[in-house]
């Protein structure tokens, strides 16, 4: 999480390989010369590597950053995997016990 205050200002450079995801918790900034309020997400395009913030208000966001998976993954429960039969195969390796034991 980062927090701004009024008028606080921030400059990432990130590769452009990356996916950058960016939600504000609280107040309002200008991101990228565009205003952005509370309980937005925004995504952004591959075509620049920086990106510029400046607290419109005092402000916080979560933001993160990293090199998409490029592969399939499928999600069911609590588990992710890359394919179906991976999901129902962590299924039968919880009901069996080979999680471990939570009566530690």
């Amino acid at each position: 999480m980062v927090q701004f205050k009024d008028g606080g200002q921030m400059k990432i450079s990130i590769p452009k390989i990356q996916t950058i995801f960016l939600y504000v918790i609280k107040g309002e900034l200008i991101i990228n010369d565009e205003v952005v309020q509370k309980h937005h997400t925004i995504e952004f395009n591959d075509d620049g590597e920086t990106v510029i913030l400046i607290g419109n208000t005092d402000a916080m966001i979560l933001f993160g950053f990293a090199t998409p998976f490029n592969e399939p993954f499928v999600s069911y429960g609590p588990f992710v995997m890359n394919t179906r039969e991976e999901i129902m195969e962590a299924y039968n390796d919880f009901n069996n016990g080979k999680f471990g034991n939570e009566n530690l």
